[in-house]
């Protein structure tokens, strides 16, 4: 008998600003960068997005934490959206940012439980297929009445009661895919016993990174792109659902587009919005082309 074991903790986040110490001439530099730090342990924190309002333009933050922020990009802006992996969306106006270079984000820790599956009470289930039918719109989604980017974002109904581990992510790109696009890709559960109902919204705060880590990658090429995940992404009995959110981390015009499938599946549309607002579309038959493999403790 094979036991998993594994207990874990998770971030949230709050922004503050270091103490200014330097103030931005913005027209005589040829780009202006800032440092993405943990208040805590003062450890960089890579793959934010770094969005200047109200232009959406996007940076990200690279692996040291640091983002370089052309300065024709903020000719004419009002503050910038900071979010990703273990933080809640945060918008930070251009005064603050002009006088300071550091920007520290407060984490809070959230204690899951332990889990424990025998493999043999254990199954493999997979949640969406790729042969359901596909409408592809040819147009990424773009944000409408809003400040910011859209995300694509599926909200998937699991087995109730059960363990599960996500082995397997694999997800649909458009043939209108132009150049390379860098993806962040977000786990989410709700902490909130609030069932998640059609329509209502659900702040960011309310909801924890079941990755251990951010997950990034490079998209090149359009079809099926599948990410694995080895060891799996543990996803407690506590939740009930999850959400899926697909986010870009940079500027260049890739046209990333996930195209929708239409069919009678645990999969839904679902919708992020800024600043940091997550729910799901009323019920329908249309939802993201993904397909989820998952392995589901038995009752």
């Amino acid at each position: 008998m094979c036991l998993k074991t594994e207990t874990l903790k998770r971030v949230s986040a709050i922004v503050f600003l270091m103490t200014a110490f330097q103030v931005f001439n913005l027209s005589a530099q040829g780009s202006v960068q800032w440092e993405l730090r943990d208040a805590i342990n003062k450890d960089p924190i890579p793959y934010l997005k770094f969005e200047i309002l109200p232009s959406s333009k996007v940076y990200s933050s690279d692996k040291a934490g640091n983002v370089k922020v052309p300065s024709y990009s903020l000719n004419d802006w009002d503050a910038v959206l900071i979010s990703g992996y273990s933080i809640n969306d945060t918008i930070i106006d251009r005064e603050s940012l002009q006088v300071s270079e550091t920007i520290f984000l407060n984490t809070k820790t959230y204690d899951l439980p332990e889990i424990i599956v025998s493999s043999a009470h254990y199954k493999l289930i997979q949640i969406g297929s790729k042969e359901d039918e596909i409408y592809d719109s040819k147009q990424p989604i773009r944000a409408y009445n809003t400040q910011g980017s859209f995300r694509y974002t599926a909200f998937i109904d699991l087995p109730r009661k059960r363990d599960r581990d996500l082995y397997k992510l694999s997800f649909l790109i458009s043939d209108v895919l132009k150049e390379s696009a860098l993806v962040s890709i977000r786990i989410l559960a709700s902490t909130s016993n609030e069932k998640l109902n059609p329509g209502k919204n659900y702040p960011i705060n309310d909801f924890v990174e079941l990755a251990a880590a951010p997950i990034v990658e490079e998209v090149k090429s359009s079809g099926w792109f599948t990410v694995d995940f080895p060891e799996g992404i543990s996803v407690p009995s506590q939740f009930d659902s999850i959400f899926v959110v697909f986010d870009l981390l940079d500027q260049r015009d890739s046209f990333f587009h996930i195209p929708m499938q239409k069919s009678k599946s645990p999969i839904e549309l679902g919708f992020y919005i800024t600043p940091g607002v997550l729910g799901v579309f009323h019920h329908n038959l249309e939802h993201p082309a993904i397909v989820l493999d998952l392995g589901v403790a038995d009752k």
